[in-house]
């Protein structure tokens, strides 16, 4: 640490202006007569070397005081879109080795050594006389002098000097290169260095020093006239201050929790760069977003509270007698903003909240919502639902099982039947019933009594004759999801409902293009949610089931299955070794082969027979891969 000796004003970029008393971190010294420092205020640039003198400062208020700088140099980065510049790189390093050599002396350091927590006042200059005067005349007397001087315009004080050091004169062009105080600059970690000089305020109309092109141009507007050193190491963060900050933002602005985090993020964070002595403590705030609340304490989350409230609140409506009244249609806009707030919170409020309100008494509410859903006939209210049916999904998988296993799959199934001229309702409907089947887990005994051939035949005839002109493509490309979704959960093809069906309709136009549009995409629409066991990419799986009977591996129009041989052969050639997706593309080559009616055709068959060879000549090839291949080669004659 260093300490101004006197005052200095300059306009110059890359120098600073500072008062006597100031304290700051030096970063370089390899200019004789000027040192790049960092003050208080996080600002960088040079200050001369003869008007500052090493401070009487601990270890610990060093530490901090590099801290301050590295932060500053952080912040204006982020200001700048997170680029640093070189300048800024440089000085970053030169703190850190800094910091490392001021924490390493730092352990080295007597315990019993008291810090000292601001600057040391100089000792009394020895009169000529021989006269000395008390601790406590001194600062009055210079005080006094000072004031003498800026009156008389006399700078005799200024030349006086002490028996141990002459005090510097104002830097000039003559003399700017002797030195008058030489502090080791260099060792940084050196013991302090008491000065005997006079603080005298020595004013300089303009500095003589030529500016350097490689100075740091870091200058911020300073809002304090001085440096002010506050203690706050005894300052305590109360524990999850940050997360209590972030509960109070988004139950103020109604903010989602992600959004509600960056807004105090930012805010902590501009308060910092701009008052940087109190960014220690602003960093122990942000540490706290990461400690983990106690069970009871999560229980008095505004969210949390509010989620009970409202599942209790729909429970009763649902519980009474007069809410299934056809005659009792007053309470309909009470319920749609329970609803409507409810599916707020789902959607915004922290996940492990959320899950917490949800897995309640064993997922009571979500019970309580699907009887009410079947309770339930205003369509307003329905679809309503089918939203909030939709955000649980996407918070638990314990959700999607409890609603497989409910009435609801059933009563959606019935619904899209019903309502099959409602495009809106059939896009709601189709849309949950995918997510609920997304996951390819086992389904009851009972679901085919009711999701059975009839209903399938169903989707495929909507999709290939809308029932109305404003039956879109979006409802259809839900019911395509939809059949990609609930044909997960068939393991043996023998029993697969969705190939049956094809097999007895044959060629479905609308269907296969929309099929060939999401392979040639390479994104499996039915994969909404990054819940574990990752389910298999439904499109292979369609694909695969497909071409795995030769009912249905001639679906296709010869022109659709060039193109889908287009799409694998590309696949093959782009994935790498070990990727599972090139290995489903290579048994789906190995079934269109063998049971599809390729032979008439050979599609490309030089450039298919190019890329298996190079899958076989791979040195740290995938050993299934290449078994497939052999397979290949072996079964079908037209490789030879």
């Amino acid at each position: 640490m260093y300490r101004a000796l006197y005052n200095y004003n300059t306009d110059m970029q890359g120098y600073l202006t500072f008062k006597t008393g100031d304290q700051f971190t030096v970063l370089d010294t390899k200019f004789n007569d000027w040192l790049l420092v960092q003050n208080g205020y996080g600002e960088i640039g040079y200050v001369p070397k003869n008007y500052v003198t090493k401070d009487e400062a601990s270890q610990s208020e060093v530490l901090k005081s590099i801290d301050r700088a590295i932060e500053a140099i952080h912040f204006q980065a982020v200001s700048n879109e997170g680029a640093y510049t070189q300048k800024q790189r440089e000085n970053l390093n030169k703190l850190i080795q800094h910091r490392k050599n001021v924490t390493e002396a730092l352990r080295e350091e007597n315990h019993h050594k008291l810090p000292a927590t601001s600057p040391v006042s100089p000792q009394s200059p020895t009169a000529k006389s021989g006269k000395h005067q008390t601790d406590g005349t001194h600062e009055d007397s210079l005080k006094q002098q000072a004031i003498q001087e800026k009156r008389s315009g006399e700078t005799k004080e200024s030349k006086r000097a002490s028996k141990k050091r002459a005090a510097p004169a104002p830097p000039s062009e003559t003399n700017y290169c002797q030195e008058q105080i030489t502090p080791n600059a260099t060792n940084m970690e050196d013991g302090v260095t008491q000065t005997d000089l006079p603080k005298e305020t020595i004013e300089t109309a303009s500095s003589p020093f030529k500016q350097h092109s490689e100075l740091l141009t870091f200058s911020p507007q300073k809002s304090l006239n001085s440096t002010y050193h506050v203690d706050i190491s005894s300052l305590l963060v109360p524990p999850h201050l940050g997360a209590d900050l972030v509960e109070e933002v988004r139950r103020n602005t109604m903010l989602s929790y992600e959004k509600s985090i960056t807004a105090v993020e930012t805010v902590i964070g501009m308060i910092g760069f701009r008052i940087p002595e109190i960014s220690p403590v602003l960093d122990k705030i942000l540490s706290t977003f990461h400690e983990k609340k106690e069970s009871s304490e999560e229980d008095t989350s505004h969210d949390l509270v509010r989620l009970n409230e409202l599942f209790r609140e729909l429970k009763s409506r649902k519980d009474d007698s007069q809410q299934r009244s056809w005659a009792l249609h007053e309470d309909e806009v009470l319920i749609l903003r329970l609803l409507q707030e409810l599916l707020s919170i789902l959607e915004n409020a922290k996940k492990s909240t959320s899950r917490k309100a949800l897995a309640s008494s064993n997922y009571e509410c979500v019970y309580e919502l699907v009887q009410y859903y079947q309770m339930e006939t205003r369509v307003k209210l329905r679809l309503l639902l089918l939203q909030v049916f939709g955000a649980m999904c996407g918070l638990d998988v314990m959700v999607i099982s409890v609603l497989l296993y409910s009435v609801l799959t059933t009563e959606l199934a019935k619904e899209i039947q019903a309502s099959v001229n409602d495009v809106q309702r059939v896009s709601y409907t189709g849309l949950v019933l995918m997510m609920i089947f997304s996951t390819g887990e086992a389904v009851p005994a009972n679901l085919h009594d009711h999701l059975n051939e009839d209903f399938v035949g169903f989707l495929f005839d909507v999709m290939e004759n809308p029932p109305t002109p404003e039956f879109d493509d979006q409802a259809t490309d839900i019911l395509v999801n939809l059949i990609l979704a609930f044909n997960l959960h068939f393991q043996e093809v023998k029993d697969n409902i969705v190939m049956n069906v094809l097999a007895s309709k044959g060629t479905m136009k609308v269907f296969t293009e929309k099929l060939l549009l999401l392979i040639n995409r390479g994104v499996d629409p039915v994969w909404m949610f990054d819940f574990e066991p990752k389910p298999p990419n439904s499109l292979l799986k369609f694909l695969e089931d497909m071409y795995s009977q030769p009912a249905t591996a001639c679906l296709l129009y010869t022109n659709d299955m060039r193109v889908l041989l287009d799409i694998i052969i590309r696949n093959l050639t782009d994935l790498t070794s070990g990727d599972k997706v090139r290995t489903s593309y290579l048994y789906l080559t190995q079934l269109i082969v063998t049971n599809s009616d390729y032979r008439e055709d050979c599609h490309r068959l030089e450039d298919l027979r190019k890329t298996l060879n190079k899958i076989l000549q791979e040195e740290e090839g995938s050993h299934i891969d290449k078994d497939t291949v052999h397979f290949i080669f072996q079964s079908c004659d037209i490789f030879s």
